[in-house]
């Protein structure tokens, strides 16, 4: 049986590796060893990016930390971010922001009922990780 302590230190855990990781993401190598642009780090971890091509967006939840049902999913993908880092060859997005950055930023910006099944559309839209096309011609 898992007892209150261990499951607040699981938690305590995950908190510190997701701060870590958003910490150094926000810094230039962080993002240079990611190769992320910068708009897509600031999709995901910016506070204040309300506004995008002139589009007013949902200001993100900044106590999300706090949130267990939003703090699990985005340490996921953050998971995730490092483990295609690892891999030989290349895992790109080629939308901006990138998917995974992109399903964090509706994470903390939205519920998280309407926000899972916007970012598994944009991945399953995407085609970068069937390697198919991204656009249509006619985009």
């Amino acid at each position: 049986m898992v007892t209150l302590g261990a499951l607040a230190a699981g938690y305590a855990l995950v908190v510190l590796v997701t701060v870590s990781y958003r910490s150094w993401m926000l810094t230039p190598s962080g993002a240079r060893a990611m190769a992320y642009s910068r708009l897509s780090l600031r999709w995901a971890w910016d506070a204040d990016l309300v506004e995008f091509d002139d589009v007013r967006l949902a200001a993100p939840d900044r106590y999300w930390i706090a949130k267990p049902h939003k703090l699990v999913p985005i340490f996921v993908i953050v998971i995730y971010q490092c483990a295609t880092r690892l891999v030989p060859g290349r895992f790109r997005c080629p939308q901006e922001p990138n998917c995974s950055n992109y399903a964090i930023g509706l994470i903390r910006r939205h519920p998280i009922a309407a926000a899972i099944p916007r970012a598994a559309r944009r991945v399953h839209d995407c085609g970068a990780h069937s390697g198919g096309p991204h656009f249509a011609e006619d985009d």
